[in-house]
Formats: structure tokens, C-alpha cells, sequence
């Protein structure tokens, strides 16, 4: 990129407007500890502030993942919880073993995760 517009350039393929990224090219030179302006900047400051962008953007993904991946913990607990209840309730309604060979065995077996085979019962058993 021309040294006169290598900013700009890089305002448009990033997509950030320019204010922004001359925003970030402060805190990048406060972080730095430098009083160059975009204009000013050789190759070797161009290439740090790219890696610097990279950074930041890594830093705030990195952020984000927690709550997220938290938040979906905490819809997957609700989820099995909605089941589990709704399992007790059809178990109180028809019994375990209809549930079971029922419900859960005819879900699950198609997906081959899970085999059933019911106990064997002593037919002399009550």
C-alpha cells in the first residue's frame, strides 16, 4: 500500500469506518509507547499494527466465548430438565417398562445410541 493510503485502504477492506481505526491506532501507539501518525508509519510499524488489530480482535472474541458458551450450558440444563419432567410424568401415567421400551428405546435405537435389552424376568416372579 502507498504510504499515503494505506490507512484508508485498510479502513475499507477491514470494513471499519475511519474514525475507528484511527481510534485504534492511537491506543496502539499508547500501548506502544509511539508518536507516529498512520502517514509516518514504515512497513515494520504497519505490520506490528496489523498484528496488533489481530490481537485485539482475538482478545474480545475470547471475551465473548465465556457468557456464551455459559448461556448455552444453561439452555441445554433447562432443556433436560423440561425432559426429565416430562419423562416423569409419562412414567407415572403408563410405568417405566412403556416408557422405556416405548418411548425412549423407539427415539433413541434409530439413532444408534442406544441398545436396549430389557432384563430377562423370572416368570415365576410377582
Amino acid at each position: 500500500m502507498a504510504k499515503k493510503i494505506w490507512f484508508s485502504d485498510l479502513a475499507t477492506v477491514i470494513g471499519v469506518p475511519d474514525r475507528t481505526l484511527r481510534q485504534a491506532w492511537r491506543a496502539f501507539c499508547v500501548e506502544y509507547c509511539l508518536t507516529l501518525t498512520p502517514r509516518q508509519a514504515n512497513a515494520k510499524y504497519q505490520e506490528l499494527f496489523f498484528g496488533w488489530l489481530h490481537q485485539q480482535a482475538d482478545q474480545d472474541h475470547d471475551a465473548q466465548a465465556p457468557p456464551a458458551a455459559a448461556r448455552a450450558r444453561r439452555q441445554q440444563q433447562v432443556a433436560c430438565a423440561k425432559a426429565v419432567t416430562a419423562l416423569e410424568q409419562l412414567i407415572a401415567t403408563y410405568g417405566f417398562d412403556a416408557v422405556l421400551t416405548e418411548v425412549v428405546e423407539v427415539i433413541c435405537a434409530p439413532r444408534g445410541r442406544l441398545v436396549f435389552r430389557p432384563f430377562p424376568r423370572d416368570p415365576h416372579a410377582p
